[in-house]
């Protein structure tokens, strides 16, 4: 890259728009699969088990989508993921059974990771020195669109409408993407060839040791991040006394912190250290959540909510970007070994947290969330990304 600007041009803009799709069904599905628990009189640890589908449909994209770039290319993998994802969230939606439900929710993962990890490879060639600004902005529009979606599933709850009727507005969204971006796919990357210089593509090798560190702090975060989306509605419900349609529009905040978060994380990756920048962020994390976790006073549990996503908000886009740093020169190959690994642990944290819910009650079960991110933060001091 040449340009001495950061240039938000079509292609950025449909990266963003895309992965705001997904943002709409990641920031929806805490709400979502607790009124699903409802709907199907499901226990805590069957209402979990759609975390592993999730993860299934994450590894699945982790394992697939690095040869079927080099084949395809990035941009016709793109598009198809987009279909994938438009499909899982119309199972989800349609879904009275379980099994119907849980393929739902595997294939929006499946398309979805997808658009994650090829999208910040997307930006990190495309983007070169502005790419970290570029993928921290990219997840802020993701979150900030995401925001949208628990306040309007819950405002459909609270006028009679049902959960369904929010979560397939991802649906239409999906398709509307696909249509702006058009005809044209190469841009996002075409199909690699070993004749041609390589351009757009990995550096043959291996990963370096010091991705594998930056990975392990992605592996906590992840699964933070997705048991915090996931349980927080529940545990509004249970221990705060919110009603339904209330538990699902105050996740609002903790998503509207992340979309804020995020975009300011765009800003501030200009005039601060990422390092500092990221181990701060786990520690707001950590003091937000363990004071929404001490209290059953509403008001009291919303603002430490938010506060707790402040400090969500930088770990992912801060924890992508950083393994692509340290990736040498393998930003497609760093970011397949993030979904696989990051999709185990968004479907094992969540999952877990239902089960022991299930036994020792949602309170204690929470308790896994500020033992994770103080493992993430031990690591991010004792090895730095340089």
């Amino acid at each position: 890259m040449t340009q001495q600007t950061f240039v938000r041009d079509k292609p950025t803009i449909i990266s963003y728009a895309q992965a705001s799709c997904f943002g709409w069904l990641i920031f929806g599905s805490g709400p979502a699969i607790s009124f699903l628990r409802d709907d199907l009189h499901l226990s805590r640890a069957m209402a979990s088990a759609h975390s592993l589908g999730m993860s299934i449909g994450g590894i699945a994209a982790g394992l697939s989508a690095q040869k079927l770039i080099h084949r395809f290319g990035r941009g016709k993998l793109l598009r198809w993921a987009s279909v994938v994802l438009a499909i899982g969230i119309l199972l989800f939606c349609i879904g009275r059974v379980v099994p119907l439900t849980l393929l739902g929710f595997t294939l929006c993962f499946l398309g979805g990771v997808t658009i994650v990890q090829s999208t910040a490879a997307f930006l990190s060639h495309h983007q070169g020195r502005f790419a970290s600004a570029s993928i921290s902005e990219l997840h802020g529009v993701a979150a900030g669109f995401g925001l949208l979606s628990p306040v309007v599933i819950g405002l459909c709850v609270t006028y009679g409408l049902g959960w369904r009727v929010g979560m397939a507005v991802g649906v239409v969204t999906t398709i509307v993407v696909e249509v702006a971006r058009g005809r044209d796919t190469a841009s996002y990357g075409l199909p690699f060839s070993a004749d041609e210089e390589v351009v757009g593509h990995d550096v043959p090798g291996q990963l370096p040791k010091a991705f594998w560190w930056a990975c392990i702090a992605m592996i906590c975060t992840s699964g933070v991040e997705y048991a915090v989306l996931l349980w927080s509605s529940d545990y509004l419900r249970s221990n705060g006394g919110l009603a339904k349609g209330a538990s699902a529009i105050a996740l609002g905040c903790v998503v509207g912190a992340m979309a804020i978060g995020r975009l300011a994380g765009s800003v501030l990756t200009r005039r601060f250290a990422s390092e500092r920048l990221y181990a701060g962020s786990l520690l707001l994390a950590l003091v937000g959540f363990l004071g929404f976790w001490s209290t059953t006073a509403p008001a009291i549990m919303i603002i430490f909510l938010t506060i707790t996503g402040f400090g969500l908000s930088l770990h992912f886009p801060f924890g992508i970007e950083r393994a692509i740093k340290v990736s040498a020169g393998r930003a497609d190959r760093a970011t397949t070994r993030i979904a696989i690994a990051t999709a185990i642990s968004s479907g094992v944290a969540p999952f877990s947290i239902g089960v022991l819910a299930d036994h020792i009650g949602v309170s204690q079960a929470f308790l896994v969330v500020p033992g994770s991110l103080l493992v993430a933060f031990t690591v991010s001091i004792l090895r730095p990304v340089k």
